[in-house]
């Protein structure tokens, strides 16, 4: 992990090195801009530089929701000639759903001709995410004289914290002089710390105990094309 960070400041360091000697050199441009890898996975970019060295920043995978849903599930069982039914009704909320990243990415594009250019890079950033989830639980037993009924619910709070470093590997389209279409996937290796703790609000019959659990994973991700962002670029200036 220590050696992830180190790696990480020497690359941004070196990032802004380049960055500002190519704005020496050549014309600035800057440029902002909506990226979409899905319907629910969407970023916001600003970049600047020349037009063939970009350095942008990227907010990415934002994302808020609020889920309610519940289900009935009915077992009937024949126990010694008696019929036992239990019903189990959970219902289950999500009142906090948040996610989101930032990462820092500098990107040389080489120009086939005046629209097409392939483009090859590196990013570091970081995504996180946190969650509440409630569930209600209703178990009903009959006969209830023998086992008592148990009503009671969970709250379950996920977080995840998740830097990574990776490539940028790509090719850019100018629409026009204003517009530009970039197509890109982002493989990196990238480490995950989660927290998940449960609580329940009463302890009695067939109620989970309160729990907690801590993740530490090391993991290489984004080469699949299904991970691909499109994003739509409008040129400000140059």
């Amino acid at each position: 992990m220590k050696q992830m960070k180190k790696i990480a400041i020497t690359l941004m360091f070196v990032t802004i090195g380049i960055a500002a000697y190519s704005q020496d050199v050549a014309p600035r441009v800057n440029e902002f801009g909506v990226g979409f890898a899905s319907t629910s996975s969407y970023s916001l970019r600003y970049e600047w530089g020349t037009d063939n060295m970009l350095f942008r920043i990227t907010a990415v995978s934002l994302g808020a929701s609020n889920i309610n849903a519940s289900q009935s599930e009915v077992i009937t069982a024949n126990n010694m000639g008696y019929s036992t039914t239990i019903t189990y009704t959970p219902t289950v909320s999500t009142p906090v759903y948040l996610n989101g990243g930032l990462n820092l990415s500098l990107v040389h594009i080489k120009a086939v001709n005046d629209r097409f250019g392939f483009m090859f890079g590196f990013e570091i950033g970081a995504n996180v995410s946190y969650s509440v989830v409630n569930t209600e639980t209703n178990f009903i037993y009959y006969p209830a004289i023998t086992t008592p009924n148990s009503n009671y619910s969970v709250q379950s709070i996920t977080s995840s914290y998740e830097p990574f470093i990776g490539l940028v590997i790509g090719a850019r389209y100018k629409i026009s002089k204003a517009f530009s279409v970039f197509a890109e996937i982002a493989p990196n290796i990238n480490y995950t710390y989660a927290t998940v703790f449960n609580t329940v609000d009463a302890q009695g019959v067939n109620t989970p105990p309160n729990s907690s659990k801590t993740t530490n994973t090391f993991a290489l991700s984004g080469f699949a094309n299904s991970g691909a962002f499109i994003t739509i670029m409008y040129r400000i200036k140059g």
